[in-house]
């Protein structure tokens, strides 16, 4: 349900509720009458963040609060992450675009110490630099407990933050499972680094990397990280142009690696030749349950290549293949092999360029 500030609540009402505004909004957050579990803040002029950390204080109900473009500073982060050291019930926090520097995340980092509920902070669009990367590699190298919380930095980073987080993180990281990395610039050089990192982390289970300006000649070094990491289970690489070569030496990697289940190559300039290294590899591999294509240059004879892979495979669940090039009859039949090989259970999804779904 979604619930703007000036609306009135009834008995009727569902139990979580989403707030938009900030005229009442604080009022409804200390109120125990009807539990919030989601608050959207977003673009709101929040001057008051004592007021809201106070509120924030007294309740014990929401889950999930969403502050992006307040441009509340470090000043309002302080305010904001002080009721961390003592809630219990807060599990996402998203502070996008709030000129949030140095200073406000090694207050988010410090909080976050003694709190083991949290389990998402998002920090994107802020105005931190590799200080800030620092503060955010330590609390997790020295962090213990918070073995689920997973950070989302699209902060165009560069070579460098990655440099920061292959030296001071990977190595040693005890509790970090998710790294979102995507939109950050680290291009062929940072991505040297993190994966020199990943190759010997066995912590870390899900990596996100669209974007970043990796080209064939950095994802070989993915490739790999791939072949010695056992437990990266989702890799994206979305909108970076690795092309075909870069598609064949992923593809060789995951021949000898039986953990990942999720790859994204969308957007990455590739062509038939590419698919034809995947289906190759689909022959092989069975631990892949979905792969994402779209954006492509994908012809018919690259969907033809997938139908052939799937007489031999009966593991994929979902391939996206909007769009591509492909007839509408050729994504019918590869759409039918995948669906012969799922089974009633199995969340079957296919996404041909040009079908109606």
């Amino acid at each position: 349900m979604c619930l703007h500030s000036d609306d009135e609540l009834s008995e009727t009402d569902s139990e979580d509720y989403i707030i938009y505004g900030y005229n009442d909004a604080l009022q409804k957050i200390v109120s125990n009458d009807i539990s919030f579990t989601e608050v959207i803040l977003n673009d709101c002029e929040l001057t008051d963040t004592k007021k809201l950390a106070e509120a924030l204080t007294r309740n014990s109900t929401i889950k999930s609060l969403v502050l992006h473009a307040n441009n509340i500073g470090d000043e309002g982060t302080k305010d904001i992450v002080s009721v961390l050291e003592e809630n219990r019930s807060l599990e996402e926090l998203y502070l996008c675009y709030n000129k949030i520097a140095d200073e406000g995340i090694q207050e988010c980092m410090k909080e976050l110490t003694n709190n083991r509920a949290l389990r998402k902070l998002d920090v994107c669009g802020n105005n931190f630099g590799i200080r800030g990367i620092e503060f955010i590699a330590n609390f997790f190298l020295q962090s213990f407990e918070n073995e689920c919380l997973q950070t989302l930095l699209r902060d165009r980073i560069g070579s460098e933050g990655a440099k920061v987080y292959a030296d001071n993180l990977f190595p040693h990281n005890r509790t970090l499972f998710a790294l979102n990395l995507s939109c950050n610039a680290v291009g062929d050089d940072g991505i040297e680094k993190i994966a020199e990192a990943i190759s010997v982390n066995n912590i870390l289970t899900k990596l996100y990397l669209r974007r970043n300006e990796i080209t064939r000649n950095g994802v070989k070094f993915i490739a790999s990280a791939l072949k010695t990491n056992s437990t990266i289970n989702v890799l994206t690489l979305t909108e970076n142009k690795i092309e075909d070569d870069g598609v064949r030496m992923i593809c060789n990697a995951l021949v000898e690696n039986s953990s990942l289940q999720k790859l994204g190559l969308e957007g990455c300039s590739i062509s038939d030749e590419g698919v034809k290294e995947i289906a190759k590899l689909l022959i092989k591999n069975k631990s892949i349950t979905k792969i994402y294509l779209a954006c492509n240059y994908i012809t018919d004879r690259g969907a033809h290549l997938l139908s052939e892979a799937m007489e031999h495979n009966n593991a994929i669940q979902a391939i996206d293949l909007t769009h591509n090039t492909i007839t509408r009859k050729c994504a019918r039949g590869l759409s039918q092999k995948i669906r012969a090989n799922a089974s009633e259970d199995d969340n079957f999804t296919f996404y041909p360029s040009d079908l109606e779904i």
